[in-house]
């Protein structure tokens, strides 16, 4: 006998999070599932610039905008300030009497007094595979360790008191392949986060999935330094490339030489096994002995490459349709 059908329930959300794909795709999502946002919480850490770029991304491509977002929902965006006052914020909360409390890439610890004065469910979803790599930058720290084959993805958890330590709900693996496009990887962690967002909360909310404990053995918590972006020539060829073509992406690379950081954009020509002549420093490229080979490295300068980066960013963007309902 067929089981019967769930009755569609429209649920209302108060959103935590900031600009960037990750939350404006989730955004879209939720309210193209027919679910509602009340308020769009986020930090005044936001800078001016990063929502500017976010209003010109959504002027193309507004699934992936926040902004787009907000207009299309007609959401009131709240900034809470950097000293916020968490009472009040949960006494804002209990007022709008949400279904639940959903945060997707808010960039501050939430305080225990805060949750503990909700009654309703505070969720996250979190770009990695909980328990490992738990923390606000997890991608750079899988990418610097060379573990986001096995722990690249997205975990749906509940929010306790502990960074990143609420039990699972549900998760996705989404892998970055050897040699893949990091950026095509980040819209690809945005897609699976959407996809927990639409299908798995409700569930959640309904009661026909629960939550799993995290294994605290296996928990790790990274926080990237600004010496794990500072290479040196111990570093061997391999690791200089993948670095280049990956954290490079994200985050500028220097190469200390001497006592002195040069910007680096990537690897571009091995060009034989060490010589012990010392590093040559031209203008473009900068040629020198690494651990095992001889290499030319190019050098990024001040606006070097930007707009070819925005360009192929957008491109992109552009060519993802959005997830499928």
């Amino acid at each position: 006998m067929r089981e019967a059908k769930q009755p569609f329930r429209r649920y209302r959300a108060l959103f935590l999070g900031a600009t960037g794909p990750t939350p404006a795709l989730v955004a879209h999502a939720w309210l193209a599932a027919g679910h509602e946002i009340l308020e769009f919480w986020t930090v005044d850490a936001s800078g001016p610039s990063d929502w500017r770029r976010d209003r010109h991304t959504g002027i193309c491509t507004p699934q992936w905008s926040v902004s787009a977002a907000i207009r299309r929902g007609r959401i009131a965006p709240h900034v809470l300030s950097a000293a916020a006052d968490w009472h009040q914020a949960a006494a804002r909360a209990a007022a709008l009497r949400p279904d639940l409390v959903l945060s997707v890439h808010f960039p501050r610890l939430l305080p225990r007094s805060f949750l503990d004065s909700l009654a309703m469910p505070v969720l996250n979803l979190h770009p990695a595979l909980l328990p490992r790599f738990r923390g606000p930058y997890p991608l750079m720290a899988m990418l610097l360790d060379g573990t986001a084959d096995r722990y690249g993805g997205v975990t749906l958890h509940a929010i306790t008191a502990g960074m990143d330590k609420g039990p699972v709900i549900a998760a996705v693996p989404v892998p970055l392949e050897s040699g893949g496009d990091v950026r095509r990887w980040e819209l690809s962690l945005a897609e699976a986060a959407a996809t927990l967002a639409v299908q798995a909360v409700p569930r959640y909310l309904r009661g026909e999935i629960g939550a799993v404990p995290q294994d605290e053995a296996a928990a790790t918590l990274a926080r990237p330094t600004t010496a794990a972006f500072r290479l040196t020539p111990a570093e061997t060829a391999d690791r200089v490339a993948w670095l280049c073509g990956t954290v490079g992406q994200l985050r500028q690379l220097v190469m200390r030489i001497a006592g002195r950081d040069y910007r680096i954009m990537d690897l571009v020509q091995r060009l034989g096994p060490t010589t012990g002549a010392p590093p040559r420093i031209g203008w473009r490229r900068i040629e020198l002995d690494l651990a095992d080979a001889r290499v030319r490295l190019r050098r990024r300068l001040p606006g070097d490459g930007k707009r070819r980066r925005i360009a192929q960013f957008y491109r992109r963007l552009t060519t993802r349709p959005l997830i499928a309902r």
